[in-house]
C-alpha cells in the first residue's frame, strides 16, 4: 500500500487575499482577482520613473465606467467609484513602477477575497484521539483535526479546505521528511463554527 492509498478524502483549497493585483506596470494590465461585491479601489505605486494616470475600466452600479487615478510620485490613491468587476487597468505615461490594487469599503476597510487553488485535492483528514469539541452558544467547534496530503500540495497556513460542505481552516502546515526529500506534509485544520441545530 503506498501513501497515495492513505489518501481516501478530496478536497478544494481555498485562499484569502487583500490584493486585486500586484506586480509591474505596463501599458494594460488585468486583475489577478476581481473585487468582492462593491469595491472602491486602493491604488499604490512604487519605484516609479515617469508621472502618467492609471484608468480603471469596469462596471460601477451595473454600467460600463472608468475611474482614472494620476500619480507623479510613489504613493497612493483611494478611488470613489464602487466596482464590481474590472476589465482592465490601461497606464498613460508611465514608464515603469510597481503597482499593488487593493479593494475596500468606501469608509476605507481593507475587503479580502477567496480564491480557488486547487481542487480534486487527495488528502486524509482525520481527528486525533485526544481531541477535543468546544460547544459554545449557537455554534460548534472542533480542533485538533490532522490533514495528510502529498509534498507537492500547496496549502498555506490560513487556507480554506473544503470537503463536502464543510470548511476548515488551516493552522499549521508541517513538511514531513523522509530520509531523502519532503515525504508529505501535515496540516493541523480547525472547523470554522458552524450553527448548531
Amino acid at each position: 500500500m503506498s501513501f497515495e492509498d492513505f489518501l481516501i478524502d478530496t478536497v478544494a483549497i481555498w485562499r484569502k487575499t487583500d490584493e486585486l493585483f500586484s506586480g509591474a506596470i505596463a501599458a494594460s494590465l488585468t486583475l489577478t482577482h476581481q473585487p468582492p461585491d462593491e469595491s472602491v479601489l486602493f491604488l499604490t505605486v512604487s519605484n516609479l520613473v515617469g508621472s502618467g494616470t492609471l484608468t480603471v475600466t469596469g462596471v460601477v452600479a451595473g454600467a460600463a465606467d472608468t475611474e482614472a487615478f494620476a500619480f507623479a510620485a510613489d504613493g497612493f490613491k483611494q478611488g470613489s467609484k464602487e466596482f464590481t468587476s474590472v476589465t482592465s487597468i490601461t497606464n498613460s505615461g508611465i514608464t515603469s513602477g510597481t503597482l499593488v490594487v487593493k479593494a475596500i469599503t468606501p469608509g476605507g476597510t481593507q475587503l479580502s477575497i477567496e480564491y480557488l487553488v486547487a481542487s480534486g485535492v487527495k488528502v486524509r483528514i482525520v481527528e486525533k484521539r485526544s481531541a477535543v469539541v468546544v460547544i459554545i452558544a449557537g455554534a460548534t467547534i472542533r480542533s485538533d483535526l490532522k490533514m495528510y496530503c502529498l509534498a507537492a500540495t500547496d496549502v498555506l497556513e490560513k487556507d480554506i479546505v473544503i470537503k463536502n460542505s464543510t470548511r476548515y481552516i488551516v493552522m499549521q502546515v508541517i513538511e514531513q521528511p523522509d530520509s531523502q526529500e519532503i515525504h508529505h506534509k501535515t496540516a493541523r485544520l480547525t472547523t470554522e463554527a458552524v450553527s448548531a441545530s
